[in-house]
């Protein structure tokens, strides 16, 4: 009786061809550890991984745009493991290195990349650095300081999907103040903002500033009258 449990054990034992490992389950023909080495090897999963981030902002360039360093990794795991034997994938940084752990449907493995992080001045904090500016709004009226603050909220809560929702510089002049916006859209935004809040006539005038890839750049000055 003892011998024969022997023989059925032994009957369920399985031997890897590749490796030569008698083990209680194969995966496609071969042990855990040789699947697992296998489906590593077939990944065109880079070894190191070079990420630009702005030591200003914190914010990491992937693909030419800018976004938060788990949006990046994430747009790397999904572009080399969106394969039908993945079931999940989770990940960890680690003393430089990006530790990822998948899940496939009969096993799970992890792989170890080199993440190496090149610190840069991204082109939005360069910009708010420079002082650089497309329009330039200048504020006329009553309450300029009140006014000036829900222009600040304003922009504040515009950056979360706008990185140029700022303002590059600002001077307070006698007849009022000068406001240096570095994008010609955001400062449209903020006089429709100012509209739907008071009584404004506005002026636009129209500078030319340069060229730049043999296109006539100009800058243009709006005037902001509040009435009330």
């Amino acid at each position: 009786m003892f011998f024969s449990q022997k023989v059925d054990s032994m009957k369920r034992k399985k031997f890897c061809p590749s490796c030569g490992r008698i083990t209680d389950k194969l995966i496609n023909g071969l042990c855990e550890k040789c699947y697992s080495k296998k489906f590593l090897s077939t990944l065109k999963f880079p070894e190191r991984i070079e990420i630009e981030i702005c030591k200003n902002c914190g914010r990491v360039r992937y693909r030419n745009k800018l976004m938060s360093l788990n949006k990046a990794i994430e747009n790397i795991l999904k572009k080399h493991l969106s394969l039908p034997e993945v079931e999940s994938v989770n990940y960890r940084i680690r003393d430089g290195k990006l530790i990822i752990s998948i899940t496939l449907r009969e096993t799970k493995l992890e792989k170890e990349v080199q993440l190496i992080f090149l610190k840069t001045i991204c082109r939005e904090c360069s910009l708010e650095f420079s002082k650089y500016y497309e329009t330039k709004i200048q504020l006329r009226g009553k309450k300029l300081e009140l006014i000036l603050k829900e222009i600040e909220t304003f922009l504040e809560r515009l950056r979360d999907k706008e990185r140029l929702a700022f303002i590059s510089e600002m001077k307070e002049l006698k007849e009022g103040i000068d406001l240096y916006i570095p994008s010609k859209s955001i400062a449209r935004k903020i006089v429709n903002f100012l509209k739907k809040k008071y009584k404004i006539k506005t002026k636009i005038s129209r500078t030319l500033w340069g060229l730049e890839s043999g296109k006539r750049v100009y800058k243009d000055t709006i005037l902001v009258r509040i009435d009330g």
